[in-house]
């Protein structure tokens, strides 16, 4: 499967956890998976302390969680968004998520990059590949850095993996994830 057809896997999945979500969320999605997250990650003790703030403020596990632990949302298969909720069900301590966390290397992404994949969300959804929410929001030309989710997008509480093909930071996330 090419990067178009990994495109829409990651797409439609996105859909499935976030069926109000609106372009604005897409916009975020795409510059998730082309820089990471590394505008948190240049003040690890900030990302630290606001990491430990929101997992105290994590609602209890209640009946079936179906976000996954790891959501890739890179279709170079690289970055992965780290849902919070599930960590903490499997019993992952916050603090070696924190430091497992903020310890991961920089994602550098570029602007091209971020460009090459908001054309193939432009043309997915002209060509009807997914339905993609173009009525109320319209898909155009993101002019920056998006901000948080939109109130449609529903409860989100992640972090992102910059790099799952790093050495170190596979390492760690098969220690967080598999062991449990």
């Amino acid at each position: 499967m090419g990067e178009r057809g990994r495109l829409i896997e990651i797409l439609k999945a996105e859909l499935r956890l976030h069926p109000g979500l609106a372009a604005a969320d897409l916009e975020k999605l795409v510059y998730q998976a082309t820089f990471g997250g590394d505008h948190l990650l240049r003040d690890p003790a900030r990302f630290e302390q606001d990491l430990r703030a929101e997992w105290d403020r994590l609602p209890v596990a209640s009946g079936i969680n179906t976000e996954p632990a790891l959501q890739l949302i890179d279709p170079s298969l690289r970055t992965a968004r780290l849902h919070l909720r599930p960590c903490r069900a499997l019993g992952i301590e916050v603090e070696d998520l924190a430091a497992a966390l903020s310890s991961q290397p920089l994602k550098n992404g570029t602007q091209a990059r971020f460009e090459r994949l908001w054309s193939l969300v432009l043309e997915v959804a002209r060509a009807g590949e997914i339905d993609l929410p173009t009525q109320a929001s319209p898909l155009r030309a993101p002019a920056g850095s998006p901000g948080h989710h939109t109130a449609g997008y529903g409860r989100a509480a992640y972090r992102l993996v910059n790099d799952l093909a790093d050495p170190s930071t596979a390492a760690w996330v098969e220690r967080i994830l598999a062991a449990r």
